[in-house]
């Protein structure tokens, strides 16, 4: 029987883990709290412990940041992963992916089954380049480019550093003091802490009470005037990006949304006001009407992402 690989995702708030023998199967997922320990091979360690296993065919370690020199540094936490080093602890190769470079490599294999439309009523259809899109503990995004002679190539990005352009949200934004004064990069908004700020900026302008999370804004938006308008903020905002993301890349087979607090968003049902923004591209307005748009719902995207990672 051939040995499991390790699969790791690790984001700014948990470490996934789990073994793999073939593409899709995944066994004894485990999520740590990336706070929780000082160093990722602590993690790694105290799983394998729990797991029961220390031989490995592989690890693939799929992180949040970018990567050089078979390293990595989280962006939004402190550890950082060396693949030589890891890969002498485990006793196995070690591979390093972005985080969504690994969700990248699953959007060959998703299904109608593994995604919800966001402002239409779309099917996943042949292949062509998709694009894969998260917000949660920052922003990120993975492009899987096809090619009918070469097949799929993942490329990751950082675009939750891209400048933010408020030019969409005009209505919440403008002058000091509003919405979008102060920010500078598209993480400021869009991700988890980003929603918070918003709010809190937005409570000195309509009241409003505590809310310590983005899933608690986008749950009050119905009748919290500040958490309303974060939300639209938000929403247009997260259109125009995802929209830029898709031009960029040509990424006419789709763009998946995924992360908790792109799903947290979803619930609020403002695709419409979503896909207004996707589409509003000047001269390229009525071929973006035609890119779908969806949110992953299957577990464990990245972990499935790199099950399927050839090497």
């Amino acid at each position: 029987m051939s040995l499991p690989l390790l699969l790791a995702d690790v984001g700014g708030t948990n470490a996934r883990f789990c073994l793999s023998k073939r593409g899709g199967q995944l066994a004894d997922v485990r999520a740590l709290r990336v706070a929780a320990y000082q160093t990722f091979a602590q993690a790694l360690s105290a799983y394998l412990d729990e797991a029961g296993t220390d031989v490995l065919g592989g690890v693939r370690i799929a992180a949040a940041g970018p990567i050089a020199d078979r390293r990595v540094t989280l962006t939004n936490a402190p550890w950082t992963i060396d693949a030589d080093a890891i890969a002498q602890a485990a006793g196995a190769p070690v591979e390093l992916f972005n985080d969504l470079e690994a969700v990248g490599h699953f959007l060959p294999h998703a299904g109608d089954d593994d995604v919800v439309a966001i402002g239409g009523a779309w099917r996943i259809g042949a292949p062509q380049t998709r694009i894969a899109v998260n917000v949660g503990t920052g922003f990120g995004a993975a492009a899987a480019h096809f090619d009918r002679r070469s097949g799929w190539v993942v490329t990751p990005s950082e675009p939750g550093h891209m400048s933010f352009n408020a030019s969409g949200a005009d209505v919440l934004s403008g002058g000091p003091g509003g919405l979008s004064a102060g920010l500078v990069s598209l993480e400021d908004l869009l991700s988890g802490a980003g929603v918070v700020d918003a709010y809190a900026r937005a409570c000195k302008t309509h009241g409003g009470g505590a809310r310590t999370s983005a899933s608690d804004v986008f749950a009050n938006a119905d009748h919290d005037r500040a958490a309303r308008d974060v939300v639209d903020l938000f929403t247009q905002a997260l259109g125009a990006s995802v929209g830029d993301l898709v031009l960029a890349h040509a990424a006419w087979g789709g763009a998946f949304l995924c992360g908790s607090v792109a799903a947290g968003w979803q619930a609020t049902g403002h695709g419409a006001l979503f896909r207004r923004a996707f589409s509003a591209k000047g001269k390229m307005a009525a071929r973006m009407t035609e890119v779908p748009t969806w949110l992953l719902v299957v577990d464990q995207p990245a972990l499935l992402g790199l099950s399927y990672a050839s090497i």
